[in-house]
């Protein structure tokens, strides 16, 4: 068994650099994830295809996680698709704003 079996990861900013790369360790341990993205779909459907073609489960979020509407939103759409709970959440959404 893997270390996150069973646990639910967000990761904000999931689709590149450092959060790809979390994204990518998470699942790799285990665990379902939510990448995040703010602009790019195909940056968050990479870091998918990535996940799933190891075996692991994860889907992509459109969100801007500086507004409360997108947050409440995304929050909503990882429940409803990985059901419980949030274990882990990963912020690395960054730049400028």
């Amino acid at each position: 068994m893997k270390r996150l079996e069973g646990k639910v990861a967000l990761v904000t900013g999931g689709s590149r650099d450092i959060g790809r790369a979390v994204s990518i360790k998470l699942a790799s341990e285990g665990a379902m994830v939510v990448v995040n993205y703010h602009n790019n779909k195909q940056n968050g459907d990479s870091v998918v295809e990535t996940i799933q073609s190891a075996g692991g489960r994860a889907f992509a979020v459109k969100a801007d996680v500086t507004n409360q509407k997108d947050i409440d939103a995304m929050i909503k759409v990882t429940l409803q698709e990985f059901g419980g709970s949030i274990d882990i959440l990963v912020n690395v959404a960054g730049g400028l704003i």
